[in-house]
């Protein structure tokens, strides 16, 4: 006998939201200042999470940092998006100035009308963009789960130091996992988060 679920909690399951940060030339050339040096380990960790989120249909939010400045001016060729990685035209795009993706006006208006948001973090600037957003969720109610292994940090900061204060914030996770939670959703059309 097939199981009855009620359309009133049906159309309210969680949908898990992959949030990608920073993914710019301004991280990946080496010698800049907010250079990050196993960039192209993050790059490719960010380019399975994309491709399995958007194969499951889930809503993809890019993130790109942007600042009246020498770094990440909009004017600038390193602010661009890295090419692996750039958003699709179907695909959420915010610019923050601020650390918190929550700094973000357009982003905070929506998952502000998200009933119980469940975010998978993950890109460059875990030091500034991700730390500073996982707090913010952290305290609105959202969950976040941070891909450590794809999400890396600059200057000369420890990231797994940087991963343990995330951890403090949000659930940490690595791709494999993340993955098959994408890969439920795909198959299933629900999110057992």
């Amino acid at each position: 006998m097939a199981q009855v679920i009620a359309a009133s909690t049906r159309f309210r399951r969680v949908v898990p939201v992959l949030l990608l940060t920073d993914l710019q030339l301004e991280h990946a050339i080496a010698g800049r200042h907010y250079s990050i040096a196993d960039a192209g380990a993050v790059l490719e960790g960010c380019k399975r999470l994309l491709t399995a989120a958007r194969a499951a249909q889930l809503p993809i939010a890019h993130f790109r940092r942007l600042q009246e400045s020498p770094f990440f001016n909009p004017a600038g060729q390193f602010a661009d998006w890295l090419e692996p990685v750039r958003p699709w035209p179907n695909e959420m795009v915010f610019e923050h100035d601020l650390p918190s993706c929550y700094s973000c006006e357009a982003f905070t208006r929506f998952f502000g009308h998200v009933r119980d948001p469940l975010f998978f973090l993950a890109g460059f600037g875990a030091n500034y963009t991700g730390l500073a957003t996982a707090i913010d969720a952290y305290s609105r109610g959202h969950r976040i789960r941070f891909v450590g292994e794809a999400a890396g940090s600059y200057g000369a900061v420890a990231h797994d130091s940087v991963c343990g204060l995330i951890g403090e914030f949000a659930d940490l996770i690595d791709i494999p996992a993340a993955v098959e939670t994408f890969e439920r959703r795909e198959l299933h059309g629900v999110a057992s988060a």
